[in-house]
């Protein structure tokens, strides 16, 4: 294999009469020059001087007498500037700009742009027109842009445009000044320096022959630097490219080589290596992430020598590596992790953003600590990173908002407070994400047993105390935001290398990683169009038009990069492995990369038989489980359990309930799993006031409005002095209920309980319609017992209200949703379809209070609070038919509860799908 590295090193080994210390070898990475290194000392034979090896990053801070800086420390030192020319800003409101003006700076400068002239007045085009080709393209681009800001009245966008537009060439020209004063310097100002410094023969140079080799898409400042070195030293430039995208114009990977002044000058030999070379190319659809990382584990299997140098797998998306690396087979030999673990994709990135979240949501009430939303209490305690912090993770509790103190009490975390504490100052965040990372690092953590999470908290805290020092005279202007989302920002752009052999075993590298490297072996993982070019965009003050009139790099100029180092890869492979993810709405996932297209539809026409393309998909079959029948004998033992259960004996609290028969009535496996089994649903603690939570503070505030009552006659007035106290009375409700003061609710909460406030008002208005109202009963358990083979067993139910209006005593029940009376009454359907257990339930209320009470005329009926204005809804049956009902309900009701108890008649799963909609078992059941 005729590696492009192995050419370099052959020219170097070539060249006579030069000192090799006076020699440059310069790449577009590090990992280029390791690599080159390593085989320029294998192929010398002797031992030698070597020639300086650097990256092109490399080279720039060498040959650049101030220091560059980048990321939130250029940040901060443009900020100043900034203010100057918006005095009202904030660090919070300039930090997004900030970071789109440094990207355009660093463009500029790179491209050796003319600030002043880019920036000059662009509604007047004959101020620079003259700048260009009167035919160019460039041209044209200017134009069309000029044509929009040309109308007579520019809309507010267009004018607040041209106001930022007219302040930018002050703020360069400001930031470069306070740069220098400092002997600072950020990268794109740096090669503007470095240009003007070799046009002007003052640069000091060290060597005195270079080599560049394996570069694409040179900015201007690189392309004049290699230009102005060749006019004082020699220069040797190394391309590496094929025919197949250079002779073809409609290529993207090729428009560099075919539009670089500095290409033209010394065209590059084009190898043809792509179509003339034998190649088996096998495209895979996978679906999922996890199914890629797997599959690429099975092709390492199927390679001879995957272990060696001559194999690679390379990840567009870096979110893959934990998973490949799970994914490699057992005994296997070396492996090198280039491009080392992003901290993104860590344990410990997470948990930094589950405490922003954590604090971001936390509510303070007047004079009281700090609470924490229930939600981000859990996902930090359940954490790999929290570990053996606490002693209990309960997992559910019934409170929307926690204290330190809750908190500490429920999980048994005997130092809470460390990580729930309040903050109030941006100064706050980075002690407080110090002491946190430190006390982590301390504590026994079983989640931190890996060598990766240690150092990944030895990154961060170094990074952050960094931060800490940087931002120190900023203080006064940024807030606690904003600190937050700089020491998240500061995490996630870490990269924590990983231990390996360099030159040696299976390279895992990401996508440009690969510049200048060969490989025989090649797996390519997250083939997707959203990966691979990617659909990342950069935000820029300065419009598109005008970046394609000035050539500063677009879109464009990112995808053919991206195509470049596509098919540079092919040039030396034999065995190809494309895998993308089939899975659509995923990211990336779905749609195919564009070049995999080009693979099928333009390459394989070019080679004929010199490549062998396969297309293929690899899906898991799942199991499909058929729905077996389930039965459960109903023994004496169990019966004996229904007893202790629902008898005379046993628990005051235990009673066959119309929730109980519903259930029975619903499946009667079901009914064996709740209540025999005793198995119980799965809490969650919902974020959300649901229908249960909105019932159950209804019900609270209408017990507690009308309980000094209970026992009394109520008229009107009374009713009507009520209504002021609703307000604090829902206040308790929400206390009682959600374990959470009113204040602290947000959004659709607040909305849900200003709706109870409501809908209270409106049924004590109703009330008021009513002559007067004895209060007999509320929320009380009425129980009545039934005689089953020789045991007394209960049933009853809890009536939400009961009173007496004009000698009829009326059972209420407050219903929250929409219950249909209308329909003629049909005691089968009641029975046996589970949809009709709120009309079981009137009935079975009735059946019951007539039993307790045969000598009262009683009714049950339903107060729905959508429709209060109608009063309570009672069944449609008239009154001479209404007696009988209730007797013949009564005789099926004896039935059901019989059978429940009847050791013939077993616990069955049942026949209905419909029925099992909402069960909370249907998972045991596989439905």
């Amino acid at each position: 294999m005729n590696r492009f590295l192995d050419r370099v090193v052959e020219y170097v080994n070539s060249v006579e009469g030069i000192n090799r210390l006076k020699l440059c070898v310069v790449f577009p990475t590090r990992r280029a020059c390791l690599i080159f290194r390593d085989r320029l000392a294998g192929a010398s034979g002797k031992t030698t001087w070597s020639p300086s090896i650097m990256s092109i990053g490399d080279f720039l801070a060498a040959h650049t007498q101030q220091r560059i800086i980048n990321g939130a420390e250029l940040l901060l030192e443009l900020y100043p500037v900034y203010k100057k020319h918006w005095p009202q800003t904030d660090y919070s409101t300039y930090y997004p700009w900030g970071k789109m003006l440094i990207t355009d700076f660093n463009d500029i400068d790179k491209q050796l742009v003319d600030p002043d002239k880019l920036f000059t007045g662009i509604r007047d085009l004959r101020s620079i027109e003259a700048l260009f080709l009167p035919d160019s393209e460039e041209l044209q681009w200017l134009k069309d842009f000029s044509a929009s800001l040309n109308e007579k009245e520019l809309s507010k966008l267009q004018s607040g445009f041209m106001q930022t537009w007219d302040k930018l060439p002050k703020i360069y020209n400001d930031l470069n000044a306070v740069l220098s004063g400092k002997g600072l310097t950020y990268e794109g100002m740096a090669y503007r320096t470095l240009c003007r410094e070799l046009s002007s023969k003052k640069a000091k140079l060290s060597h005195d022959h270079f080599v560049f080799a394996g570069f694409y898409g040179l900015s201007r400042s690189e392309e004049k630097m290699i230009s102005d070195l060749k006019e004082m030293h020699p220069v040797q430039v190394f391309w590496d490219t094929d025919s197949y995208y250079m002779n073809y114009k409609h290529m993207e990977a090729g428009r560099y080589f075919r539009r670089s002044p500095l290409v033209k000058v010394e065209p590059p030999k084009s190898s043809d290596n792509i179509l003339s070379k034998e190649k088996a190319i096998t495209i895979t659809g996978v679906p999922q992430k996890t199914g890629m990382a797997r599959f690429a584990g099975s092709i390492l299997k199927e390679i001879p020598d995957a272990f060696t140098s001559d194999t690679a797998i390379i990840l567009p998306d870096e979110s893959l590596l934990p998973m490949v690396l799970n994914s490699i087979p057992e005994s296997s030999g070396d492996i090198n992790v280039t491009m080392g673990y992003p901290m993104d994709g860590t344990a410990v990135y997470s948990f930094v953003k589950y405490l922003y979240n954590l604090h971001r949501h936390g509510k303070k009430g007047s004079g009281d600590s700090v609470r924490f939303y229930h939600r981000y209490v859990h996902d930090i305690l359940s954490q790999p990173v929290a570990g053996s912090l606490v002693n209990n993770f309960a997992g559910q509790h019934d409170h929307l908002f926690m204290s330190a103190a809750q908190i500490k009490e429920k999980y048994s975390f005997g130092q809470a407070e460390i990580l729930f504490k309040d903050i109030t100052a941006p100064d706050d965040v980075i002690t407080y994400m110090i002491m946190v990372l430190e006390y982590i690092a301390d504590a026994d953590n079983k989640g931190l047993s890996g060598r990766l999470n240690k150092l990944c908290l030895e990154s961060a805290y170094s990074e952050i105390k960094k931060l800490q020092d940087l931002i120190k005279p900023y203080l006064s202007d940024i807030d606690v935001n904003t600190a937050w989302q700089m020491v998240i920002e500061a995490i996630r752009s870490l990269r924590i290398p990983l231990s390996g052999e360099p030159v040696k075993g299976l390279q895992i590298m990401g996508f440009l990683e690969t510049r200048t490297l060969d490989f025989k072996n090649l797996i390519i993982l997250s083939m997707n169009e959203s990966a691979l070019p990617g659909s990342k965009h950069s935000h820029s003050y300065i419009p598109f038009s005008l970046r394609k009139a000035w050539g500063i790099p677009t879109r464009d100029e990112s995808d053919s990069t991206y195509a470049y180092h596509f098919y540079r890869l092919l040039h030396q492979a034999e065995n190809v492995h494309y895998v993308y993810d089939t899975s659509a709405g995923t990211k990336p996932g779905g749609e195919v990369s564009r070049y995999l297209l080009q693979i099928e539809h333009e390459l394989a026409n070019n080679t004929g038989n010199k490549s062998n393309i396969v297309q293929q998909f690899l899906n898991f079959k799942m199991p499909v489980e058929k729905d077996q029948a389930i039965t459960i004998p109903k023994t004496e033992k169990i019966v004996n359990k229904l007893i202790q259960r629902f008898g005379a004996d046993g628990n005051e609290y235990h009673f066959l309930s119309p929730s109980a028969l519903s259930s029975y009535i619903n499946c009667k496996l079901q009914f064996y799993l709740k209540y025999v089994a005793k198995i119980k649903e799965q809490e969650e603690f919902e974020d959300e006031i649901d229908s249960a939570k909105f019932g159950s503070i209804l019900h609270h505030v209408m017990e507690q409005l009308y309980h000094p009552f209970e026992g009394k006659t109520l008229n009107a007035s009374d009713i009507a002095a009520m209504i002021p106290l609703i307000g604090n009375h829902v206040n308790k409700a929400v206390e009682h209920v959600l374990k959470t003061r009113r204040e602290q609710l947000t959004g659709n909460n607040m909305l849900q309980v200003g709706a109870v406030e409501i809908f209270v008002k409106r049924l004590l208005e109703r009330d008021i319609q009513d002559e007067a109202i004895e209060i007999i009963a509320l929320e009380k358990a009425f129980l009545t017992e039934k005689k089953i083979n020789g045991s007394t067993i209960k049933v009853g139910g809890k009536f939400d209200r009961v009173d007496k209006v004009n000698h009829t005593t009326r059972i209420i029940d407050y219903k929250t949703g929409y219950i249909s009376l209308s329909s003629p009454i049909d005691l089968d359907k009641i029975f046996t379809l589970p949809e009709k257990k709120s009309l079981f339930q009137l009935y079975f209320y009735n059946y019951i209070h007539q039993k307790l009470h045969s000598d009262q005329t009683s009714v049950a009926g339903f107060y729905q609070i959508k429709q209060v204005a109608s009063g309570i809804q009672f069944p449609k049956v008239k009154e001479t038919e209404y007696e009988a009902l209730i007797i013949d309900f009564g005789e099926r009701l004896d039935k059901l509860i019989a059978e429940i108890f009847d050791t013939d008649v077993p616990f069955s799963k049942t026949s209905e799908l419909a029925n099992c909609t909402y069960c909370p078992y249907k998972d045991i059941c596989h439905r």
